[in-house]
């Protein structure tokens, strides 16, 4: 158990001295990494914001389920996430 801790404690507090890592890919590549960390943050739109939205727009917003209603997300666990969005 103090060894897993301590694993913990070491990942952690490096997460904190690099907010940012860069890993070695194959061939050359390498792909940047940011460190998030853990905590609430709101997503999603008020019916407000859609209505809003359509004025902006001109017409009418449609919003698919995932867009409505507003939520809050909770992360319990900071990590890396990667810098820059990934395509094909």
């Amino acid at each position: 158990m103090r060894r897993c801790l301590l694993i913990i404690f070491v990942a952690v507090t490096a997460a904190m001295a690099n907010p940012e890592i860069t890993v070695q890919l194959p061939g050359q590549a390498t792909m940047d990494f940011v460190w998030t960390e853990p905590g609430a943050f709101t997503m999603g739109m008020t019916q407000a914001h859609v209505t809003r939205l359509g004025v902006i727009l001109g017409g009418p917003f449609i919003t698919d389920d995932r867009a409505a209603p507003e939520t809050t997300a909770v992360i319990d666990v900071g990590f890396y996430l990667a810098k820059y969005e990934l395509t094909q």
